[in-house]
């Protein structure tokens, strides 16, 4: 505990295989910090979303990983930090609706949930790594 703040870290090196652990440690861990289920599902999916598209679109099949979970007294902040090529996908634009059915293509739709599920999104590259924070805003269970 730091100040009115909890702080969980694991760093790991991540493969697309590894993903699925790297989301359940998330998952874990913010029910063990008192989130809601609301910010617990957002932290998952923000995350599986990011890390898979690192991994595909990085370029490399490994990266090393710090993920990091901050208990704050109104929010769930979800910190990502990876050694991929940098990427700011903030500035990049949502997809939009197909307009036909037969028009619709699968994928890219990630963006827009990360927008729709974190309430704030902060992406800078620090030195040699991409850091993503993520707030999952809500009062808490505990």
């Amino acid at each position: 505990m730091i100040g009115s703040r909890e702080i969980r870290r694991a760093n790991l090196g991540v493969t697309s295989a590894d993903i699925p652990n790297a989301v359940a440690w998330i998952a874990s861990e913010a029910e063990a910090l008192g989130a809601t289920e609301r910010q617990c599902f957002g932290a998952q999916l923000c995350a599986e979303e990011i890390l898979a598209n690192a991994v595909r679109h990085g370029g490399r099949s490994h990266m090393t990983l710090i993920i990091t979970l901050e208990f704050l007294e109104d929010r769930l902040r979800l910190t990502l930090q990876d050694d991929g090529p940098p990427f700011d996908f903030t500035n990049t634009p949502v997809r939009k609706m197909d307009a036909t059915l037969e028009e619709s293509r699968p994928g890219g739709w990630g963006i827009a949930l990360i927008r729709r599920f974190a309430d704030h999104v902060l992406c800078r590259r620090e030195g040699d790594r991409n850091v993503v924070v993520l707030d999952f805003i809500g009062e808490c269970d505990s």
